[in-house]
Protein backbone atom coordinates (compact mmCIF):
# COMPACT_ATOMS: atom_id res chain seq x y z
CA UNK A 1 0.00 0.00 0.00
CA UNK A 2 2.88 2.35 0.83
CA UNK A 3 4.30 2.09 -2.69
CA UNK A 4 1.19 3.26 -4.50
CA UNK A 5 0.71 6.07 -1.98
CA UNK A 6 4.28 7.16 -2.67
CA UNK A 7 3.68 7.13 -6.43
CA UNK A 8 0.45 9.10 -6.05
CA UNK A 9 2.15 11.70 -3.88
CA UNK A 10 5.04 12.09 -6.28
CA UNK A 11 2.75 12.40 -9.30
CA UNK A 12 0.84 15.20 -7.57
CA UNK A 13 4.07 16.93 -6.57
CA UNK A 14 5.39 16.75 -10.13
CA UNK A 15 2.13 18.05 -11.59
CA UNK A 16 2.05 20.96 -9.14
CA UNK A 17 5.71 21.81 -9.61
CA UNK A 18 5.27 21.89 -13.37
CA UNK A 19 2.26 24.20 -13.02
CA UNK A 20 3.98 26.54 -10.59
CA UNK A 21 7.10 26.96 -12.69
CA UNK A 22 5.61 26.93 -16.17
CA UNK A 23 6.29 30.66 -16.46
CA UNK A 24 9.60 30.68 -14.62
CA UNK A 25 13.14 30.87 -15.87
CA UNK A 26 15.62 28.08 -15.23
CA UNK A 27 17.05 29.91 -12.23
CA UNK A 28 13.97 29.19 -10.11
CA UNK A 29 13.64 25.99 -8.07
CA UNK A 30 11.88 23.13 -9.82
CA UNK A 31 12.45 20.06 -11.95
CA UNK A 32 14.96 20.02 -14.81
CA UNK A 33 13.28 21.38 -17.93
CA UNK A 34 14.78 18.79 -20.25
CA UNK A 35 13.65 15.96 -18.01
CA UNK A 36 10.14 17.41 -17.94
CA UNK A 37 9.91 16.89 -21.71
CA UNK A 38 10.35 13.13 -21.36
CA UNK A 39 7.14 11.19 -20.94
CA UNK A 40 8.92 7.94 -20.14
CA UNK A 41 12.37 6.59 -19.49
CA UNK A 42 14.03 3.25 -20.09
CA UNK A 43 15.57 1.31 -17.22
CA UNK A 44 18.78 -0.68 -17.50
CA UNK A 45 16.66 -3.79 -18.14
CA UNK A 46 14.98 -2.08 -21.10
CA UNK A 47 11.58 -1.69 -19.39
CA UNK A 48 9.71 1.60 -19.64
CA UNK A 49 9.30 3.59 -16.45
CA UNK A 50 6.91 6.42 -15.68
CA UNK A 51 8.30 9.77 -14.56
CA UNK A 52 6.97 9.19 -11.04
CA UNK A 53 8.62 5.78 -10.84
CA UNK A 54 11.92 7.17 -12.14
CA UNK A 55 11.74 10.01 -9.64
CA UNK A 56 11.78 7.48 -6.80
CA UNK A 57 15.33 6.49 -7.74
CA UNK A 58 16.48 10.11 -7.99
CA UNK A 59 17.01 12.73 -5.28
CA UNK A 60 14.55 12.41 -2.43
CA UNK A 61 11.82 14.96 -1.99
CA UNK A 62 10.75 16.07 1.48
CA UNK A 63 7.71 13.83 1.13
CA UNK A 64 10.04 10.91 0.37
CA UNK A 65 11.83 11.56 3.65
CA UNK A 66 8.55 11.64 5.54
CA UNK A 67 7.19 8.49 3.90
CA UNK A 68 10.34 6.53 4.70
CA UNK A 69 9.24 6.23 8.35
CA UNK A 70 5.48 6.56 7.98
CA UNK A 71 3.51 3.43 8.84
CA UNK A 72 0.23 4.70 10.30
CA UNK A 73 -3.27 4.52 8.82
CA UNK A 74 -5.60 7.40 9.62
CA UNK A 75 -8.39 6.51 7.19
CA UNK A 76 -11.35 8.89 7.32
CA UNK A 77 -10.07 10.95 10.27
CA UNK A 78 -10.46 14.72 10.34
CA UNK A 79 -7.57 17.07 11.14
CA UNK A 80 -8.87 20.45 12.35
CA UNK A 81 -6.66 23.51 12.41
CA UNK A 82 -7.61 27.03 13.53
CA UNK A 83 -6.49 29.62 10.96
CA UNK A 84 -6.59 33.36 10.30
CA UNK A 85 -9.92 34.91 9.14
CA UNK A 86 -11.24 34.23 5.63
CA UNK A 87 -11.88 37.82 4.61
CA UNK A 88 -10.73 39.06 1.21
CA UNK A 89 -10.72 42.64 2.51
CA UNK A 90 -7.94 41.88 4.99
CA UNK A 91 -4.23 41.97 4.14
CA UNK A 92 -3.69 39.37 6.86
CA UNK A 93 -6.35 36.88 5.84
CA UNK A 94 -5.54 33.20 5.61
CA UNK A 95 -3.77 32.10 2.43
CA UNK A 96 -1.96 28.99 3.69
CA UNK A 97 -4.82 26.62 4.48
CA UNK A 98 -8.12 27.56 2.83
CA UNK A 99 -8.20 26.44 -0.81
CA UNK A 100 -11.32 24.78 -2.17
CA UNK A 101 -10.24 24.41 -5.80
CA UNK A 102 -7.88 25.75 -8.46
CA UNK A 103 -8.30 29.49 -9.03
CA UNK A 104 -5.16 30.38 -11.00
CA UNK A 105 -3.63 32.10 -7.96
CA UNK A 106 -0.14 30.69 -7.37
CA UNK A 107 -0.42 30.23 -3.61
CA UNK A 108 -4.04 29.07 -3.59
CA UNK A 109 -3.32 26.38 -6.18
CA UNK A 110 -0.22 25.22 -4.31
CA UNK A 111 -2.19 24.98 -1.04
CA UNK A 112 -4.97 23.09 -2.80
CA UNK A 113 -2.57 20.50 -4.24
CA UNK A 114 -0.62 20.25 -0.99
CA UNK A 115 -3.77 19.61 1.02
CA UNK A 116 -5.05 17.03 -1.46
CA UNK A 117 -1.66 15.32 -1.53
CA UNK A 118 -1.59 14.98 2.27
CA UNK A 119 -5.22 13.88 2.43
CA UNK A 120 -4.55 11.14 -0.12
CA UNK A 121 -1.36 9.97 1.59
CA UNK A 122 -2.81 9.85 5.11
CA UNK A 123 -6.45 9.07 4.26
CA UNK A 124 -7.64 12.12 6.22
CA UNK A 125 -9.61 15.31 5.68
CA UNK A 126 -7.96 18.65 6.51
CA UNK A 127 -10.50 21.08 7.94
CA UNK A 128 -9.24 24.66 8.25
CA UNK A 129 -11.49 26.73 10.52
CA UNK A 130 -11.17 30.53 10.10
CA UNK A 131 -11.23 32.58 13.28
CA UNK A 132 -13.21 35.79 13.58
CA UNK A 133 -10.14 37.85 14.50
CA UNK A 134 -6.45 37.06 14.00
CA UNK A 135 -5.50 39.66 16.65
CA UNK A 136 -7.11 37.71 19.50
CA UNK A 137 -7.56 34.07 20.43
CA UNK A 138 -10.15 34.28 23.19
CA UNK A 139 -12.43 31.81 21.44
CA UNK A 140 -9.57 29.31 21.16
CA UNK A 141 -8.41 29.62 24.76
CA UNK A 142 -12.01 29.48 26.01
CA UNK A 143 -12.48 26.23 24.12
CA UNK A 144 -9.31 24.75 25.60
CA UNK A 145 -10.35 25.80 29.12
CA UNK A 146 -13.79 24.24 28.70
CA UNK A 147 -12.37 20.93 27.48
CA UNK A 148 -14.06 21.05 24.08
CA UNK A 149 -10.98 19.57 22.33
CA UNK A 150 -11.82 21.48 19.16
CA UNK A 151 -8.51 21.70 17.28
CA UNK A 152 -5.61 19.40 16.47
CA UNK A 153 -3.32 22.35 15.69
CA UNK A 154 -3.34 26.14 15.71
CA UNK A 155 -2.13 28.53 13.02
CA UNK A 156 -2.09 31.80 14.97
CA UNK A 157 -0.02 34.97 15.28
CA UNK A 158 3.35 34.81 16.99
CA UNK A 159 2.18 37.32 19.58
CA UNK A 160 -0.90 35.26 20.41
CA UNK A 161 1.04 32.01 20.52
CA UNK A 162 3.60 33.39 22.95
CA UNK A 163 0.83 34.75 25.15
CA UNK A 164 -1.08 31.45 25.03
CA UNK A 165 2.06 29.54 26.00
CA UNK A 166 2.39 31.64 29.14
CA UNK A 167 -1.23 30.86 29.96
CA UNK A 168 -0.56 27.11 29.65
CA UNK A 169 -2.89 26.76 26.65
CA UNK A 170 -0.20 25.15 24.46
CA UNK A 171 1.83 21.96 24.52
CA UNK A 172 5.59 22.25 24.95
CA UNK A 173 7.07 20.82 21.75
CA UNK A 174 9.85 18.67 23.24
CA UNK A 175 7.47 17.16 25.77
CA UNK A 176 4.96 16.63 22.95
CA UNK A 177 7.62 14.60 21.18
CA UNK A 178 5.76 13.59 18.01
CA UNK A 179 7.03 16.27 15.62
CA UNK A 180 10.38 15.81 13.87
CA UNK A 181 11.77 19.12 15.08
CA UNK A 182 15.12 18.65 13.33
CA UNK A 183 13.50 18.00 9.93
CA UNK A 184 14.45 20.43 7.14
CA UNK A 185 10.85 21.58 6.75
CA UNK A 186 10.92 23.29 10.18
CA UNK A 187 12.91 26.50 10.82
CA UNK A 188 15.67 25.68 13.32
CA UNK A 189 16.13 29.38 14.12
CA UNK A 190 12.75 29.70 15.84
CA UNK A 191 13.55 26.75 18.11
CA UNK A 192 16.95 28.21 18.98
CA UNK A 193 15.82 31.81 19.47
CA UNK A 194 12.37 31.44 21.05
CA UNK A 195 13.17 28.85 23.70
CA UNK A 196 13.21 29.77 27.38
CA UNK A 197 14.84 27.30 29.71
CA UNK A 198 14.80 24.74 26.91
CA UNK A 199 11.05 25.06 26.36
CA UNK A 200 9.52 25.71 22.91
CA UNK A 201 5.92 26.32 21.92
CA UNK A 202 6.16 27.82 18.43
CA UNK A 203 7.07 26.43 15.00
CA UNK A 204 7.61 28.06 11.63
CA UNK A 205 8.90 26.71 8.36
CA UNK A 206 7.73 25.52 4.96
CA UNK A 207 4.22 24.86 6.27
CA UNK A 208 3.44 28.62 6.16
CA UNK A 209 4.05 31.59 3.90
CA UNK A 210 2.28 34.14 6.11
CA UNK A 211 5.15 34.58 8.55
CA UNK A 212 7.44 35.19 5.56
CA UNK A 213 5.05 37.88 4.29
CA UNK A 214 5.69 39.84 7.50
CA UNK A 215 9.50 40.01 7.15
CA UNK A 216 10.80 43.57 6.73
CA UNK A 217 12.90 44.21 3.60
CA UNK A 218 14.01 47.03 1.31
CA UNK A 219 12.74 47.34 -2.27
CA UNK A 220 14.47 49.51 -4.84
CA UNK A 221 13.42 51.04 -8.14
CA UNK A 222 15.55 49.56 -10.95
CA UNK A 223 14.74 52.31 -13.43
CA UNK A 224 15.97 55.00 -11.05
CA UNK A 225 19.16 53.02 -10.37
CA UNK A 226 19.82 52.95 -14.12
CA UNK A 227 19.12 56.66 -14.55
CA UNK A 228 21.23 58.15 -11.76
CA UNK A 229 25.01 58.41 -11.58
CA UNK A 230 26.02 56.10 -8.72
CA UNK A 231 29.44 57.77 -8.43
CA UNK A 232 31.18 54.41 -8.28
CA UNK A 233 29.20 53.19 -5.27
CA UNK A 234 28.03 50.05 -7.05
CA UNK A 235 24.56 48.67 -7.65
CA UNK A 236 22.45 47.47 -4.70
CA UNK A 237 23.00 43.82 -5.62
CA UNK A 238 26.77 44.34 -5.90
CA UNK A 239 26.79 45.94 -2.46
CA UNK A 240 24.67 43.10 -1.05
CA UNK A 241 27.07 40.44 -2.33
CA UNK A 242 30.21 42.23 -1.12
CA UNK A 243 28.63 42.86 2.33
CA UNK A 244 28.81 46.60 1.69
CA UNK A 245 25.02 47.07 1.74
CA UNK A 246 25.31 49.38 4.75
CA UNK A 247 23.25 52.21 6.22
CA UNK A 248 25.95 54.65 5.08
CA UNK A 249 25.83 53.48 1.46
CA UNK A 250 22.05 53.50 1.52
CA UNK A 251 22.17 57.14 2.65
CA UNK A 252 24.67 58.02 -0.08
CA UNK A 253 22.64 56.36 -2.83
CA UNK A 254 19.36 57.85 -1.61
CA UNK A 255 20.78 61.38 -1.53
CA UNK A 256 21.52 61.12 -5.26
CA UNK A 257 17.78 61.05 -6.00
CA UNK A 258 16.12 63.13 -3.25
CA UNK A 259 14.68 66.39 -4.57
CA UNK A 260 12.29 69.16 -3.51
CA UNK A 261 10.39 68.84 -6.79
CA UNK A 262 8.17 71.92 -6.40
CA UNK A 263 10.97 74.03 -4.82
CA UNK A 264 8.77 75.20 -1.96
CA UNK A 265 11.25 74.26 0.79
CA UNK A 266 8.71 71.80 2.14
CA UNK A 267 9.18 68.06 1.82
CA UNK A 268 5.89 66.18 1.53
CA UNK A 269 4.22 63.46 -0.54
CA UNK A 270 4.75 65.48 -3.73
CA UNK A 271 8.56 65.31 -3.67
CA UNK A 272 11.27 62.73 -4.40
CA UNK A 273 13.08 60.72 -1.75
CA UNK A 274 15.86 58.28 -1.19
CA UNK A 275 13.57 56.25 1.10
CA UNK A 276 9.91 55.85 2.02
CA UNK A 277 9.36 54.07 5.32
CA UNK A 278 7.12 53.31 8.31
CA UNK A 279 8.12 53.98 11.92
CA UNK A 280 8.76 50.33 12.84
CA UNK A 281 11.83 50.45 10.59
CA UNK A 282 13.63 51.86 13.63
CA UNK A 283 13.29 48.51 15.41
CA UNK A 284 13.76 46.16 12.45
CA UNK A 285 16.74 48.15 11.11
CA UNK A 286 18.35 48.06 14.55
CA UNK A 287 17.91 44.27 14.54
CA UNK A 288 19.34 44.26 11.01
CA UNK A 289 22.36 46.19 12.30
CA UNK A 290 23.02 43.64 15.03
CA UNK A 291 21.06 44.93 18.04
CA UNK A 292 19.97 42.16 20.41
CA UNK A 293 16.99 43.16 22.52
CA UNK A 294 17.63 40.17 24.77
CA UNK A 295 20.50 37.69 25.02
CA UNK A 296 20.12 34.25 26.56
CA UNK A 297 22.46 33.08 29.28
CA UNK A 298 23.97 29.59 29.72
CA UNK A 299 20.68 28.37 31.23
CA UNK A 300 18.76 29.52 28.14
CA UNK A 301 17.13 32.35 30.09
CA UNK A 302 16.73 35.67 28.24
CA UNK A 303 18.33 38.72 29.80
CA UNK A 304 17.70 42.31 28.76
CA UNK A 305 20.64 43.59 26.68
CA UNK A 306 18.93 46.21 24.52
CA UNK A 307 20.53 49.35 25.91
CA UNK A 308 24.28 49.81 25.47
CA UNK A 309 26.78 52.18 23.90
CA UNK A 310 26.62 50.06 20.76
CA UNK A 311 22.84 50.47 20.60
CA UNK A 312 23.18 54.26 20.95
CA UNK A 313 25.76 54.28 18.14
CA UNK A 314 23.48 52.17 15.91
CA UNK A 315 20.56 54.55 16.45
CA UNK A 316 22.81 57.54 15.69
CA UNK A 317 23.88 55.92 12.42
CA UNK A 318 20.31 54.99 11.57
CA UNK A 319 19.15 58.55 12.26
CA UNK A 320 21.26 59.78 9.34
CA UNK A 321 18.96 57.75 7.11
CA UNK A 322 15.56 58.07 8.80
CA UNK A 323 15.55 61.54 10.33
CA UNK A 324 16.72 63.70 7.40
CA UNK A 325 13.39 64.91 5.98
CA UNK A 326 15.02 65.85 2.68
CA UNK A 327 16.19 62.25 2.30
CA UNK A 328 13.48 60.02 3.82
CA UNK A 329 9.71 60.32 4.05
CA UNK A 330 7.77 58.54 6.80
CA UNK A 331 4.11 57.94 6.05
CA UNK A 332 3.45 57.18 9.73
CA UNK A 333 5.01 60.48 10.84
CA UNK A 334 2.93 62.25 8.19
CA UNK A 335 -0.21 60.64 9.60
CA UNK A 336 -1.12 59.09 6.24
CA UNK A 337 -2.11 55.60 5.11
CA UNK A 338 0.29 53.23 3.40
CA UNK A 339 -1.76 53.54 0.21
CA UNK A 340 -0.17 56.98 -0.21
CA UNK A 341 3.29 55.47 0.21
CA UNK A 342 2.51 52.70 -2.28
CA UNK A 343 1.33 55.28 -4.83
CA UNK A 344 4.49 57.34 -4.39
CA UNK A 345 6.82 54.39 -4.96
CA UNK A 346 4.81 53.24 -7.98
CA UNK A 347 5.13 56.77 -9.40
CA UNK A 348 8.94 56.61 -9.17
CA UNK A 349 9.09 59.11 -6.30
CA UNK A 350 11.53 57.11 -4.20
CA UNK A 351 14.64 55.05 -4.83
CA UNK A 352 14.03 52.76 -1.83
CA UNK A 353 10.90 51.50 -0.11
CA UNK A 354 10.87 49.89 3.31
CA UNK A 355 8.07 47.41 3.85
CA UNK A 356 7.17 43.84 4.61
CA UNK A 357 7.30 41.17 1.92
CA UNK A 358 3.53 41.31 1.47
CA UNK A 359 4.09 44.70 -0.20
CA UNK A 360 5.79 42.97 -3.15
CA UNK A 361 2.38 41.96 -4.53
CA UNK A 362 1.21 45.57 -4.33
CA UNK A 363 4.22 46.83 -6.30
CA UNK A 364 3.53 44.62 -9.31
CA UNK A 365 1.15 47.30 -10.56
CA UNK A 366 3.95 49.88 -10.91
CA UNK A 367 5.38 50.73 -14.30
CA UNK A 368 9.05 50.42 -13.36
CA UNK A 369 10.74 47.14 -12.39
CA UNK A 370 11.98 46.79 -8.84
CA UNK A 371 14.31 44.57 -6.86
CA UNK A 372 14.35 43.20 -3.32
CA UNK A 373 17.18 43.82 -0.84
CA UNK A 374 17.95 42.69 2.71
CA UNK A 375 17.86 45.11 5.63
CA UNK A 376 21.13 47.11 5.59
CA UNK A 377 24.18 46.21 7.65
CA UNK A 378 25.63 48.62 10.21
CA UNK A 379 29.00 48.46 8.43
CA UNK A 380 31.07 46.06 6.35
CA UNK A 381 32.51 44.47 9.50
CA UNK A 382 29.12 42.96 10.38
CA UNK A 383 29.17 39.19 10.00
CA UNK A 384 25.78 38.63 8.37
CA UNK A 385 22.36 40.08 7.58
CA UNK A 386 19.58 39.92 10.18
CA UNK A 387 15.82 40.11 9.75
CA UNK A 388 12.66 39.97 11.83
CA UNK A 389 9.05 38.96 11.50
CA UNK A 390 6.16 41.14 12.63
CA UNK A 391 4.87 39.54 15.86
CA UNK A 392 1.36 40.94 15.46
CA UNK A 393 0.65 39.27 12.11
CA UNK A 394 3.24 36.53 11.50
CA UNK A 395 1.45 33.17 11.54
CA UNK A 396 3.07 30.30 13.47
CA UNK A 397 2.13 26.72 14.31
CA UNK A 398 1.28 25.69 17.88
CA UNK A 399 -0.28 22.63 19.55
CA UNK A 400 -3.30 23.22 21.83
CA UNK A 401 -2.94 21.87 25.35
CA UNK A 402 -5.98 19.61 25.05
CA UNK A 403 -4.67 17.50 22.15
CA UNK A 404 -4.95 13.81 23.10
CA UNK A 405 -3.68 11.87 20.07
CA UNK A 406 -0.13 13.19 19.96
CA UNK A 407 1.03 10.78 17.25
CA UNK A 408 -1.80 11.76 14.90
CA UNK A 409 -1.20 15.49 15.31
CA UNK A 410 2.57 15.17 15.01
CA UNK A 411 2.57 12.98 11.91
CA UNK A 412 -0.05 15.07 10.12
CA UNK A 413 1.87 18.29 10.78
CA UNK A 414 5.14 16.72 9.62
CA UNK A 415 3.45 15.44 6.46
CA UNK A 416 1.86 18.82 5.68
CA UNK A 417 5.18 20.60 6.31
CA UNK A 418 7.09 18.12 4.12
CA UNK A 419 4.57 18.49 1.30
CA UNK A 420 4.79 22.27 1.72
CA UNK A 421 8.55 22.13 1.23
CA UNK A 422 7.99 20.41 -2.12
CA UNK A 423 4.97 22.44 -3.24
CA UNK A 424 4.16 25.60 -1.24
CA UNK A 425 7.66 27.05 -0.75
CA UNK A 426 8.52 26.94 -4.49
CA UNK A 427 5.14 28.57 -5.18
CA UNK A 428 5.94 31.33 -2.68
CA UNK A 429 9.21 32.10 -4.46
CA UNK A 430 7.42 32.14 -7.81
CA UNK A 431 4.73 34.51 -6.54
CA UNK A 432 7.31 36.98 -5.26
CA UNK A 433 9.55 36.81 -8.33
CA UNK A 434 6.95 37.33 -11.02
CA UNK A 435 5.71 40.56 -12.58
CA UNK A 436 7.80 43.70 -12.08
CA UNK A 437 10.43 41.87 -10.07
CA UNK A 438 11.18 40.27 -13.44
CA UNK A 439 12.10 36.94 -11.89
CA UNK A 440 15.70 38.08 -11.59
CA UNK A 441 18.09 35.66 -9.97
CA UNK A 442 19.35 38.44 -7.68
CA UNK A 443 15.93 38.91 -6.03
CA UNK A 444 15.65 35.17 -5.56
CA UNK A 445 19.00 35.21 -3.79
CA UNK A 446 17.75 38.03 -1.58
CA UNK A 447 14.72 35.94 -0.57
CA UNK A 448 17.06 33.10 0.34
CA UNK A 449 19.12 35.48 2.49
CA UNK A 450 16.09 37.06 4.15
CA UNK A 451 14.22 33.86 5.01
CA UNK A 452 17.29 32.09 6.39
CA UNK A 453 18.49 34.99 8.58
CA UNK A 454 15.41 35.64 10.71
CA UNK A 455 16.19 36.60 14.31
CA UNK A 456 13.29 35.61 16.53
CA UNK A 457 14.27 38.06 19.27
CA UNK A 458 12.07 37.42 22.31
CA UNK A 459 12.51 41.01 23.44
CA UNK A 460 11.14 42.44 20.20
CA UNK A 461 8.53 39.76 19.54
CA UNK A 462 7.02 39.48 23.01
CA UNK A 463 7.57 42.82 24.80
CA UNK A 464 5.60 45.53 22.95
CA UNK A 465 6.98 48.35 25.14
CA UNK A 466 10.35 48.31 23.33
CA UNK A 467 8.81 48.47 19.86
CA UNK A 468 6.35 51.18 20.93
CA UNK A 469 9.18 53.25 22.37
CA UNK A 470 11.19 53.01 19.14
CA UNK A 471 8.12 53.70 16.97
CA UNK A 472 7.44 56.89 18.92
CA UNK A 473 11.06 57.98 18.65
CA UNK A 474 11.04 57.40 14.88
CA UNK A 475 7.85 59.41 14.36
CA UNK A 476 9.21 62.32 16.44
CA UNK A 477 12.73 61.88 15.00
CA UNK A 478 14.21 61.65 18.48
CA UNK A 479 17.73 60.33 19.16
CA UNK A 480 17.45 60.66 22.94
CA UNK A 481 17.54 56.93 23.59
CA UNK A 482 19.01 57.31 27.08
CA UNK A 483 16.07 59.20 28.59
CA UNK A 484 13.43 57.28 26.65
CA UNK A 485 14.85 53.95 27.73
CA UNK A 486 15.34 55.03 31.34
CA UNK A 487 11.66 55.95 31.52
CA UNK A 488 10.58 52.60 30.09
CA UNK A 489 13.22 50.25 31.54
CA UNK A 490 11.35 49.14 34.67
CA UNK A 491 8.25 48.28 32.66
CA UNK A 492 10.28 46.38 30.06
CA UNK A 493 12.23 44.45 32.71
CA UNK A 494 9.04 43.57 34.57
CA UNK A 495 7.50 42.22 31.36
CA UNK A 496 10.55 40.03 30.70
CA UNK A 497 10.62 38.80 34.31
CA UNK A 498 6.97 37.80 34.03
CA UNK A 499 7.62 35.85 30.83
CA UNK A 500 10.52 33.95 32.38
CA UNK A 501 8.55 33.24 35.55
CA UNK A 502 5.58 31.85 33.63
CA UNK A 503 7.78 29.62 31.49
CA UNK A 504 9.67 28.31 34.51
Amino acid sequence: MKNWIRVLALVLVLVMTAAVFAACGSTNPGPDKEKDKETSKTSESGEKQTDAETQQTGPKTALDEFLDDFKSDYKDREFKVAVFPDDAALIWRDVDWLAEDYTGDTINDAVYVRNKTVEDILGITISAVPQSDYAGIQEITNGISSGNKTYDALNISCKNAFSAAQGEYLRELHEFGEITLNAPWWDANVLKDMSIGGQNYILTGDINTMYKKSIAVIMFNKRIIQDIDLNGIGTPYQLRDSKEWTIENMVEMGSLFSNDVDSNDKYDEHDQYGLIYFCNMAATAMIGAGTQFVTKNEDDIPELTFYSEDTVDILDELATLLYDQSLAWSWSAAGLHEDTAFAMFKADQSLFYYGELHAVAEMRAMGSPFGIMPMPLLDDAQDQYHHSINPDVAAVIAIPADVEDDKFTGEVLDCIAAASRDILTPAYYEQNLQGKVSRDEESRETLDIVITTINYDIGYLSIPDIAQMLNGMANSRSKDLASKYTAAESTIQAALDEIVEKFS
